[in-house]
């Protein structure tokens, strides 16, 4: 019972290579000798090691004992992340299509925490999707912030653009008290950051991404260095995909007509974005 032992096992049938013993009785049938190697040949192919509160499998650890997993959203019915070789209490993705403020603080999935950001959601300005939050005027650098890592090296990725406002002054969006470092331009003039964190027993387990004032973020992500990670960004009104992050964190986007057919497919590179498909919907009069 998953919802009482917490995991489910998975076995397949291994073929060491050679025949099992057969035995021959008087009518020329033939039957296999169940002698105890037969149980041997059995392996363990999977185990569920962690559902959600709709018992949705979430995490599981394949026969080589490399864990996979992926975040639902609260209602089971879109997937929000999927990533290997990295455990569920591991990874974060936040887009910001669906995060509400109050009295400047805002949660996320897994404990993201969201602190200073007072008035700060932007629309129809976003890396990917509609939206975006920015650090406005709050007399501190504003804060998004997670406790409780466990030990490992991490990857920190977010999506970062500099207002041109007087004053904004020449400081970069930092992890743990470490600039972050400018990887790459992407859409517009949305460039990717990112930095390599390491958790130790002995230090702080929190990350803490500090925001200076004027700067617009979106797409934030977090995963083991080793982990390949991809993330989905959903539309707030229909609940469609539009972009795709992949494992380097560049978005694959989809963009739908009034009718809400896909139009058209854009990938984004370290040259900007270039489309790479395009669909044509005609209805017949």
């Amino acid at each position: 019972d998953i919802s009482k032992d917490g995991q489910f096992t998975h076995y397949l049938k291994f073929d060491p290579g050679f025949y099992k013993e057969v035995v021959a009785n008087e009518n020329s049938e033939v039957s296999l000798d169940f002698c105890n190697d037969l149980w041997h040949s059995w392996v363990e192919n999977s185990r569920v090691t962690k559902v959600d509160h709709n018992f949705i499998p979430i995490e599981q650890k394949n026969v080589l004992g490399i864990y996979s997993t992926i975040e639902m959203n609260d209602l089971g019915s879109t997937v929000e992340l999927e990533a290997v070789n990295a455990r569920h209490n591991q990874v974060w993705f936040c887009s910001m299509e669906k995060l509400l403020f109050q009295n400047s603080i805002a949660f996320w999935n897994n404990g993201i925490r969201f602190e200073n950001f007072k008035n700060s959601v932007i629309s129809g300005d976003a890396h990917t999707g509609s939206r975006s939050i920015k650090a406005v005027g709050v007399g501190n650098n504003s804060n998004i912030k997670l406790d409780f890592i466990p030990e490992g090296k991490y990857t920190v990725r977010l999506w970062a653009k500099k207002d041109a406002a007087p004053g904004s002054g020449a400081a970069k969006p930092s992890c743990n008290n470490v600039d972050m470092i400018p990887v790459s331009n992407g859409i517009g003039q949305w460039r990717l950051f990112e930095l390599k964190v390491t958790i130790t027993g002995s230090s702080n387990t929190t990350f803490s991404i500090s925001i200076p004032d004027n700067w617009q973020i979106d797409d934030i992500a977090i995963a083991p260095s080793e982990a390949e990670m991809k993330s989905y960004v959903y539309d707030a009104s229909w609940d469609r995909v539009v972009a795709i992050l992949d494992s380097r964190h560049f978005a694959t986007v989809y963009s739908y007509d009034y009718n809400h057919n896909l139009s058209s497919i854009s990938m984004e590179t370290r040259d900007g974005l270039q489309v790479v498909k395009t669909h044509y919907t005609h209805y017949k009069e």
